[in-house]
């Protein structure tokens, strides 16, 4: 157990520490790459608590045999973080190994006599076989990880629309500046389903944006909520996604939400605020429409 850890163990320092990223590809989120990594060191840990290392040792293989084995298991491991659906095939591949040491070693705690038809072993069946089963379910596990997070960047689209937000903050006040100078009265521009502009439409296209506006247009509130589908159960439970909400202070506020139509309340902290000199700028636009 302890060689197979070392080896483990030095492949993943060799991958973190001298693998570069290669902007070409995608690489593998955690929640991809965590099960790939997991995965054999996981299989080590319950086969020795299992016992099952005992009956391994009275397996005859050349030495030439299993350096090959360890060969072909480093490049897979190395070409899983090439690309997250690579890491994907990986972790099944793993998964399939898993699952096999596992079935093995509810068969051996399954026979009759276990230390009288397996020498070497001393472990008591029970041990074996409920090593073996959890070994199958770990595997099953993480290889679901593995399919379900694959294009799961919920940051990569939340930021986007951030900015966006931001920039739509920004020509809100500008307008509504505009208008108190004009007619005295502050009011906003009302964002309308197909009237959308150069600063409403790229918020609004992707579907999860909510905007209200109070029947005066002198207040509005824009809800950000989380972009990307949450995974299934039990999946969910490992990841967040940001729900936003910003109004004309200018002052945005979000929390961490585990459903999709969570709205950020009035009373969350605020973790962006347009600068004045963003809203000077938009202003000159908005003179020379």
């Amino acid at each position: 157990m302890n060689s197979l850890i070392k080896y483990v163990c030095l492949v993943v320092v060799l991958v973190l520490v001298g693998v570069s990223p290669a902007l070409a590809n995608q690489p593998p989120g955690p929640g991809v790459s965590l099960p790939q990594i997991l995965m054999l060191p996981l299989m080590a840990l319950l086969t020795a608590l299992g016992g099952g290392y005992s009956i391994l040792r009275t397996e005859k293989k050349s030495r030439l045999g299993r350096a090959g084995e360890w060969v072909a298991l480093a490049v897979l491991f190395l070409w899983g973080f090439t690309h997250e659906f690579a890491s994907m095939l990986v972790t099944c591949v793993f998964g399939a190994i898993v699952i096999y040491r596992g079935v093995r070693m509810v068969r051996w705690g399954w026979k009759p006599a276990a230390s009288a038809s397996m020498p070497g072993s001393d472990a008591p069946r029970w041990r074996l076989t409920l090593a073996g089963v959890a070994m199958c379910v770990v595997a099953l596990f993480l290889m679901g990880s593995a399919v379900v997070f694959v294009g799961y960047w919920p940051d990569l689209y939340q930021g986007g629309q951030v900015r966006n937000l931001k920039r739509l903050l920004a020509f809100e006040i500008a307008y509504g500046r505009t208008e108190k100078e004009q007619t005295g009265e502050t009011r906003f521009y009302r964002i309308k389903p197909g009237d959308e502009n150069e600063y409403t439409g790229e918020l609004l296209r992707h579907g999860n944006v909510r905007a209200d506006f109070d029947p005066d247009d002198k207040h509005f509130t824009v809800y950000v909520l989380p972009y990307s589908k949450f995974p299934p159960w039990p999946y969910r439970h490992w990841t967040k996604q940001g729900s936003y909400r910003a109004d004309e202070t200018g002052q945005i506020r979000m929390i961490w939400a585990k459903r999709t139509d969570e709205l950020c309340p009035a009373n969350a902290p605020v973790v962006m605020k347009v600068e004045e000199e963003d809203i000077r700028e938009m202003m000159k636009r908005v003179y020379t429409k």
